[in-house]
């Protein structure tokens, strides 16, 4: 089966575009769009925007509201995950309810996605929603009319001079899985290159990531920054651990056998050990309190200023409470394994104050909101404040500081 279009463009007469609809057959069947422009005129063009826009079921509305309907939403309705990676880009619209089957939509041969948005006016309304997403190829023109900020990989245009044509692919594949996995298992088995990350797209930089491919045979690897390589591919796939001098954001790219240029964006932190000493510091410098209300206490903190929230509205819900034993915990989890006097110091006076504040000495039931600056707290929190301030006691009673002397805690028992 195979399906024909023209299209016109009443600004630009001297282009013309075809498209061309058609079936591919395979280990996983789908349909191909192929869209080819020509400059027919006698003077050379700038093509500034090129858009493919996916009108797809990701609209939440229009439903009755009963179990009938909210099973038609979620059975019927999609949400849609993009992935910008060059050649390796993808959408892949999802069921609401995680169900099969799934579809994915990817650039073909030659062709390359290097923007991903959403049709502006479809963003706006009384009842907005997630909006019919555009795939650019070329998308210089967009972001000069829209007054967008240059996306991460810039964004370009095409000058066709006259009588040059150009194709751009489309592919459609169903999947037999409604989670990326099944996508991925599409693309690789239609010979699209995929990209998997581990462990993931952020890591240590002493750590590094794996880049695993399939669908495609890397030829050559890239990156923006200075860092190792150690690249290896066979026929079909191929992979790469990219492991940077030092820590940042890093723009790892492959060429494949087909032409294709792919890449992924890599954030490397510092060490975990870096990470977790500086967290217990800013803990320390930042969220506890000295004096009055909640002398001793670990409160939270605006991130932005630095600033202690001490006041009493902030201790009205079991978050605030929840949020503080959460950064005590963090605290003494990390002195278990590097202990600081100072620290240490901090967590004895926390214990104070949850013993003469939060936890009743004779039944160890834990309150958590104050109405008076100096008063106990009243009314008593959830199961899960009473299994972290469990935890807390065991973690600090593991303790052993600086001096090697182990720190037991007497005041309250983990019950």
């Amino acid at each position: 089966l195979q399906v024909n279009f023209e299209y016109e463009f009443s600004l630009l007469p001297e282009i013309q575009a075809t498209g061309h609809f058609f079936e591919r057959p395979g280990v996983v069947p789908h349909i191909v769009w192929d869209v080819t422009i020509e400059n027919r005129g006698k003077v050379s063009l700038e093509l500034g925007e090129l858009g493919f826009p996916f009108a797809l079921n990701n609209i939440y509305r229009g439903y009755q509201p009963d179990s009938n309907g909210r099973k038609a939403l979620m059975s019927e309705r999609l949400t849609i995950h993009p992935c910008l990676a060059g050649a390796a880009s993808y959408l892949h619209a999802q069921r609401l309810n995680g169900q099969a089957p799934g579809l994915v939509i990817a650039p073909g041969d030659d062709t390359v996605w290097e923007m991903i948005c959403h049709v502006p006016s479809t963003l706006k309304g009384p009842e907005p929603w997630p909006g019919i997403p555009v795939a650019y190829v070329y998308s210089r023109a967009t972001i000069e009319r829209e007054g967008w900020p240059e996306v991460f990989d810039g964004n370009t245009a095409l000058v066709m001079e006259p009588g040059e044509t150009r194709r751009y692919r489309t592919l459609f594949l169903p999947c037999d899985s409604g989670d990326s996995e099944g996508a991925m298992a599409a693309l690789a088995a239609a010979n699209q290159p995929t990209i998997g990350l581990w462990p993931g797209a952020v890591a240590p930089a002493d750590v590094g990531i794996l880049v695993q491919v399939a669908g495609a045979t890397p030829t050559q690897v890239y990156a923006d920054k200075d860092a190792d390589l150690d690249a290896d591919s066979e026929e079909g796939r191929g992979s790469c651990q990219v492991t940077p001098k030092e820590p940042g954001p890093l723009r790892f790219s492959f060429e494949d056998t087909e032409g294709r240029t792919s890449w992924a964006h890599l954030l490397f932190t510092e060490p975990i050990e870096t990470l977790i000493k500086r967290r217990a510091k800013w803990i320390v410098d930042h969220q506890v309190v000295h004096g009055a209300p909640f002398d001793g206490a670990i409160v939270m903190a605006n991130i932005e200023t630095g600033e202690a929230l001490t006041e009493l509205e902030d201790f009205q819900t079991p978050f605030g409470l929840e949020s503080s034993l959460g950064d005590a915990l963090f605290l003494a989890e990390k002195n278990r394994r590097w202990p600081v006097a100072e620290e240490l110091a901090v967590l004895e006076k926390y214990f104070k104050f949850i013993a003469q504040r939060v936890q009743n000495p004779a039944t160890y039931e834990v309150s958590f909101s104050f109405e008076s600056a100096n008063a106990p707290a009243i009314i008593s929190s959830s199961k899960r404040v009473h299994a972290t301030l469990a935890r807390l006691y065991a973690s600090y009673a593991g303790c052993v500081d600086e001096a090697g002397s182990a720190h037991y805690l007497g005041l309250a028992q983990a019950t």
